[in-house]
């Protein structure tokens, strides 16, 4: 599997959990809807080959840490993408920073 599709698989399966522990919570519905459209650019630039090689490594990274319930882990390559790589990630970067702090919430 490239690692693009592992990569989507993983914040997807984060957003999944997202929208399970909602509740029916009108505001954190909404919450997770603007995430999830701001993500699906993320995916569309993947799927594109938009993503350059050393984004999608960290992505890959931290999407397996986020995924293996280190948030920490997944927020510090979070945090090292934006100090390298901020130009590329400006569309996305926000969102993938507010999935991975819902995902700690809720774990």
């Amino acid at each position: 599997m490239a690692q693009g599709e592992a990569v989507k698989q993983g914040l997807s399966g984060i957003l999944g959990r997202c929208q399970a522990h909602s509740n029916g919570n009108p505001g954190e519905a909404r919450k997770i809807a603007d995430t999830q459209k701001k993500i699906n650019v993320l995916f569309d630039a993947l799927s594109q080959g938009q993503v350059s090689a050393s984004v999608v490594a960290k992505l890959h990274e931290c999407a397996g840490a986020a995924n293996q319930g280190d948030y920490q882990r997944a927020l510090g390559v979070y945090t090292a993408l934006t100090r390298e790589h901020f130009q590329e990630i400006s569309a996305w970067g926000p969102a993938l920073s507010r999935l991975l702090n819902m995902g700690k919430s809720i774990r």
